[in-house]
């Protein structure tokens, strides 16, 4: 797994699905695969949270399909797994975007029912990540739009969203290396 600080990463190299297909040409001239969105990491503590919470499955928005618990380090379904424990057991360590917690995307024919749900977005929906209301002023530039089939998505740098809702912006807060492993510290 390559190490790279996601504060600085050049969000049009990202990526989605099982496999990269194709890549982009580096820097240095060379050709590197896309960045796979499924590879960020999120870092919970698991004292923040109840015994037995998040764990109840749940229906997909989108495919139907049956999600594992969001706090479930042990889904029945294991090609669904996307929570572990840290070595330590303080810790979820999850993969919010990645899809094969409902569906892995291998191909475009694996849309035709709809973006599979990611943790991410259950968990959004299940309350378990609340996004809050606060008024700032803050200056932003509108850098490019997708379009998409589903739901709007905006991509938001992670220092400046953390301005907005009132978090930590020092990168040192927010970004730790554990094992050699970029976790995203929210």
């Amino acid at each position: 797994m390559i190490n790279i600080n996601p504060f600085t990463l050049d969000l049009t190299k990202l990526t989605v699905g099982k496999q990269n297909r194709f890549g982009f040409t580096g820097k240095n001239g060379t050709v590197q695969d896309y960045y796979n969105i499924k590879n960020f990491v999120l870092k919970l503590p698991v004292n923040a949270f109840k015994p037995g919470e998040f764990l109840n499955t749940t229906t997909s928005v989108t495919t139907g399909r049956t999600l594992p618990g969001l706090l479930d380090p042990n889904p029945a379904q294991k090609d669904q797994q996307v929570v572990k424990l840290s070595p330590t057991g303080n810790y979820y360590i999850i993969h919010p975007f990645d899809n094969k917690f409902d569906k892995e995307i291998n191909g475009i024919g694996d849309l035709t029912s709809g973006f599979p749900t990611n943790w991410y977005r259950e968990a959004l929906r299940q309350s378990l990540l609340k996004i809050g209301t606060t008024t700032k002023n803050v200056k932003y530039q509108i850098i490019g739009i997708q379009n998409s089939y589903d739901e709007p998505r905006a991509y938001v740098n992670q220092v400046l969203a953390n301005n907005i809702l009132g978090f930590a912006t020092n990168i040192s807060q927010m970004y730790d290396k554990t094992n050699g492993q970029s976790i995203i510290m929210i």
